[in-house]
């Protein structure tokens, strides 16, 4: 907001609540039905905002238990006879805990409040949907004494008969500008034009837009204004900043010049832009779809109320009773946030955009804000908590008009925590399997031609405690960290960042030198040499492992403490073979392919895995994992025993030969992503890369019974493909089949001969399922 000296810090939460338009004893909660609707439709028109009341102007603030009337009709482009306004309400000056109430002038006060204030000094601002009364005017009612601006932003005026102007058209949520992403933020006192017109499924012709604003980054206090492109800039506000963090609003604005809008900050601040719908302008034939219905407020959801928090990266559906209308106008409280996220919240059973209408700094954050929520049949919608976060929904109104299809492609039912139910011969098969290799717990995933059809997790999570087991609890991946860094150097070396056929040390020497005595044949391997085992390197002893007297001579008994550190032992060792005449699968040999990544790229390693690998198949969970301690969500790596979980060696030392820890709906995602036919039409790697990772190394110095290629082993004579995992107290496997049939299996046990037997388990418990379900869960699964 404006005005205030760059000194204060304030903290804005933008929450909407609906009053009764025209008669504020119709205040109480009402059940839209379709038969009676609660209040006659009308056209929603949002204008540039005007401030309409700055009482710092007019003198004194208004004392506890005050009233202050503002008019609004006939100004701030608000017509004789609005039925209600949309206005920006903001307490400043606050002198106490306290609250306002906004209601019809001339009315009784409801037992209601737009905007509360928890501590003296902050300045709170709340966006509130209020019916004008007599004279055209609001009531404001102060329970503590504070300084009260009002800016409106839109109008609503009855159309029982349809509209032309102010009807609502909404959108699936798009991203229409990210300043962290480029274009640059505007800097202090700075203005950004946005075109929106004609992007994002907004129409060229459109004459107004519903956007959620996000403000983050900025250092000082501040506010940020969004107008009409091509007018002068209001003595109006949208976003209140308090400095760091991260605050959000939903903006009714019409669109100016070419269809865009300005905005300016105060101070800088990374701007966040996405469009949930427009609306319509004065030309054309009226029509009834798109007016705004009031209904409300009605409480639909209050997870508090059944102890079922949002979990983190999981969907959770919320269905309105007014099931007749195109989108929903209703506010969302995010309160006791588990750590900073944002909330999205999108049309249910679609995919989910990325976007968001709420954002959390930190754990315990409650906020709360205004949200135009396009619904799919039934009435519903889809939340997604990036952290997790009870939800409270209010529904103010909706909007006529025809709800938005259903994607038939996705599961209609989100699993639950421990996943997937009805699968009992799946389930009995793995069930029976833990037991019997004496395993605490497991995470299975499987997909059927690029969609995961069945998600589950066993057992277990820590057999000390016994907790159990859930989808997002992530299990120590091992060696199938080497097919992640496999991919991430064949896309590179597509883009020629590196040369798969020439030699590495010119790239290494600066971590790993190698001595005056070293092997000359080392100045030979290549890349493409280590992704398929067949740099000559020894596999054995391994320092990793620290499982033989040499190693435990050098690095004691906890084995190195990098990679780096193993890596320049390592060189001191003679070849075992010519590079390129030999297979023998060596750890090392991926830890030096890490290095070389991060050479290659100037990045650490497993900011390539993630930028290369991961984020292009929407995976988010897989972490590095770390010895003591572990890191959020690893399981416990231990059974009944003597062992020590970590295995007496450093999970950070291992880098890209298997540090990575994640679920098995991670790796399917993953290899899914090798398949052209699988990966929705953006395959990590070319056709021709994919042959080159699945033809198998010519030469085996040990006479394994399986094939290698570039970072994954060949099974069945190479009609599958995937890889194996194996440290102290883990074990896992993912593959994908001939038949278009993908997936994992990750164990916090160990199973001897694992490949064999978790290749065999996996086969026949998909064997008992005689169909799988047409829809696929992976776009919201954490």
């Amino acid at each position: 907001m404006r005005r205030l000296g760059p000194a204060r810090r304030w903290a804005v939460a933008a929450t909407f609540v609906l009053l009764a338009l025209g008669d504020p004893a119709s205040a109480a909660p009402v059940s839209p039905s379709v038969g009676s609707l609660p209040a006659p439709p009308t056209a929603l028109v949002p204008v540039a905002p005007a401030r309409v009341l700055d009482t710092r102007v007019l003198g004194p603030a208004v004392p506890s238990g005050g009233i202050v009337r503002i008019p609004v009709t006939g100004r701030a482009g608000v017509p004789l006879g609005a039925r209600a306004v949309a206005v920006n309400l903001t307490a400043t000056a606050t002198t106490a805990p306290g609250y306002l109430t906004a209601w019809p002038a001339g009315g009784a006060r409801p037992l209601a409040s737009n905007l509360n204030v928890t501590d003296a000094g902050q300045t709170v601002a709340n966006l509130a949907m209020v019916g004008v009364g007599e004279d055209g005017a609001i009531d404001v009612f102060t329970q503590a004494s504070l300084h009260v601006v009002a800016d409106v932003v839109a109008y609503a005026q009855d159309a029982p008969d349809g509209a032309v102007a102010g009807r609502f058209q909404p959108l699936t949520p798009v991203r229409l500008l990210d300043t962290r992403e480029g274009p640059a933020a505007p800097g202090d006192r700075g203005t950004a034009t946005l075109v929106i017109g004609g992007r994002g499924g907004v129409p060229a012709d459109a004459a107004a837009v519903a956007v959620t604003v996000t403000a983050t980054g900025a250092e000082r206090p501040g506010f940020v204004t969004v107008w009409p492109a091509g007018g002068s800039r209001p003595e109006a506000s949208n976003l209140n900043l308090p400095g760091p963090g991260v605050v959000s609003n939903l903006v009714l604005v019409p669109l100016g010049a070419g269809g865009a809008v300005h905005l300016y900050t105060q101070h800088r601040a990374e701007l966040i832009v996405d469009v949930a719908g427009w609306f319509t302008g004065p030309t054309g034939a009226p029509r009834l779809e798109g007016r705004f219905v009031p209904a409300g407020p009605v409480r639909i959801v209050d997870t508090r109320d059944q102890q079922a928090p949002l979990r983190p990266r999981f969907r959770r559906d919320v269905r309105f009773p007014a099931a007749l209308g195109s989108a929903v106008l209703a506010n969302l409280t995010i309160t006791e946030s588990d750590a900073a996220g944002y909330l999205t919240a999108y049309p249910g059973r679609t995919r989910r955009p990325w976007t968001s209408v709420l954002n959390a700094d930190g754990p315990g954050v409650t906020k709360a804000g205004l949200a135009l929520l396009p619904v799919t049949t039934g009435g519903r919608t889809s939340m997604w908590s990036q952290s997790g976060s009870h939800l409270v929904v209010d529904q103010a109104g909706w909007f006529t008009g025809a709800a938005l299809p259903v994607d038939p492609t996705l599961a209609d039912v989100m699993p639950g925590a421990r996943g997937l139910d009805g699968f009992g011969g799946l389930d009995a098969t793995i069930e029976a399997f833990l037991a019997d290799e004496g395993v605490a717990g497991a995470s299975v995933a499987v997909a059927r031609d690029g969609r995961v059809v069945f998600v589950r997790s066993y057992g277990t999570a820590d057999v000390t405690t016994g907790v159990p087991a859930e989808l997002d609890d992530r299990f120590r991946v091992a060696s199938i960290s080497k097919t992640l860094a496999a991919i991430a150097a064949v896309r590179l070396a597509e883009r020629g960042v590196v040369a798969l056929d020439s030699p590495v040390w010119p790239l290494l020497q600066g971590t790993v030198p190698l001595p005056a005595d070293a092997d000359p044949r080392l100045w030979t391997v290549t890349l493409r040499q280590l992704l398929g085992h067949t740099a000559g390197l020894a596999g054995w002893p391994d320092p990793f492992f620290n499982e033989y007297a040499a190693t435990r001579a050098v690095f004691g008994a906890t084995g190195p403490r990098s990679c780096v550190e193993a890596a320049r032992w390592f060189v001191t060792l003679p070849l075992a073979a010519d590079p390129g005449t030999a297979r023998e699968y060596v750890n090392v040999g991926y830890c030096l392919v890490g290095l070389v990544l991060e050479a290659a790229t100037g990045r650490s390693y497993d900011a390539v895995i993630t930028d290369e690998v991961l984020r292009p198949r929407n995976v988010v969970g897989m972490r590095v994992a770390a010895t003591r301690g572990g890191v959020p969500g690893d399981v416990v790596h231990a059974t009944p025993g003597p062992t020590t979980p970590g295995g007496g060696f450093f999970m950070e030392a291992l880098g890209a030969a298997g540090n990575w820890i994640g679920t098995a709906v991670d790796l399917v995602r993953v290899l899914d992503g090798l398949d052209p036919a699988q990966a929705g039409g953006s395959p990590l790697v070319s056709s021709g890369a994919l042959v080159a990772m699945t033809s198998p190394q010519p030469y085996d110095v040990r006479s394994l019974p399986r094939a290698y290629g570039l970072g994954l082993w060949l099974e069945d004579g190479g009609s599958a493909w995937g890889h194996t995992g194996a440290l102290e107290q883990a074990r896992g496997m993912v593959l994908h089949e001939a038949d278009g049939t993908t997936w994992a299996i990750l164990l916090n046990g160990r199973v001897s001969d694992h490949a064999s037997k978790l290749k065999a388990v996996m086969r026949a418990a998909i064997a008992t399922v005689p169909a799988w379900p047409s829809g696929d869960l992976s776009p919201d699964l954490p």
